[in-house]
């Protein structure tokens, strides 16, 4: 099975730990104030190319099984 990614996959985004997301969660549902904006984030940026391979490499996968496909419109690049 090919693993999709869209355009050139530069496209960088901010990778969380799901119980860290969940724990910021719980913070922010008990600690929080009523009107306040919350961002949660983990300031681990990387390309999706880069996490596509670093997750091949720990299943000992070849990149050949990456497939770009077409970027999607309106596709934002952070």
């Amino acid at each position: 099975m090919k693993v999709p990614i869209y355009g050139s996959g530069k496209n960088v985004r901010d990778w969380i730990y799901i119980l860290d997301h969940c724990e910021a969660l719980d913070n922010v549902l008990r600690k929080g104030k009523s009107g306040e904006i919350y961002n949660i984030s983990s300031g681990n940026e990387l390309d999706n190319l880069t996490l596509v391979k670093k997750v091949l490499e720990l299943m000992n996968k070849d990149e050949s099984l990456i497939e770009f496909v077409e970027d999607r419109p309106g596709h934002d690049v952070r």
